[in-house]
């Protein structure tokens, strides 16, 4: 019960975020995403921990934990690195989409690593109550990303709107591959 409460108040620290965005209050953004994406770090890893269950192979405990860090560092990439290396202001201050790389395939490119990383983690920690909360944070993490696809994205970017009219939002088309 404690990992559902503290993942949703997780999400919710993004969302709150991300709705700062708007308004570029930047003192207030960097805090709750660094609450929200902690806290989601803090449930998972703890979850992890509580859930482990011990393998007899070695070699199959290392290809579990490669697609962990695999996954992870495929995050790591779209959520930070792609975006940060991509200009996104205009010379009149406005925010624009980054539409390259990953951003050109799909809207939220980074649900899979996420969910990737979920899925591989269930496979070192298995367990009715692990796969259940993981199942429940990819769902939260879905919803965060439907609320800001439908509602904050074309408040926060210039161009957005434009964007979603050419780059689908999970599922890659024939136009975006």
């Amino acid at each position: 019960m404690l990992y559902i409460l503290f993942s949703t108040l997780a999400f919710l620290c993004l969302l709150i975020a991300d709705y700062f965005q708007i308004s570029q209050k930047h003192f207030i953004i960097l805090p709750f995403s660094i609450a929200g994406y902690g806290g989601i770090f803090v449930v998972i890893m703890t979850m992890t921990i509580q859930y482990w269950v011990p393998t007899l192979s070695v070699f199959f405990l290392v290809v579990k934990c490669f697609f962990v860090l695999f996954s992870l560092g495929a995050l790591v990439y779209v959520l930070f690195i792609e975006i940060s290396f991509t200009p996104q202001i205009t010379k009149t201050r406005e925010r624009l989409v980054v539409s390259t790389g990953s951003y050109s395939l799909v809207r939220h490119p980074a649900f899979y690593p996420f969910a990737l990383i979920l899925i591989s983690l269930s496979f070192l920690a298995w367990g009715k109550e692990f796969i259940l909360l993981s199942t429940y944070l990819i769902l939260l993490n879905f919803l965060l990303i439907l609320i800001e696809d439908k509602f904050l994205f074309p408040r926060i970017f210039a161009n957005y709107n434009q964007y979603k009219k050419s780059v689908p939002f999970l599922v890659p088309g024939r136009t975006s591959i």
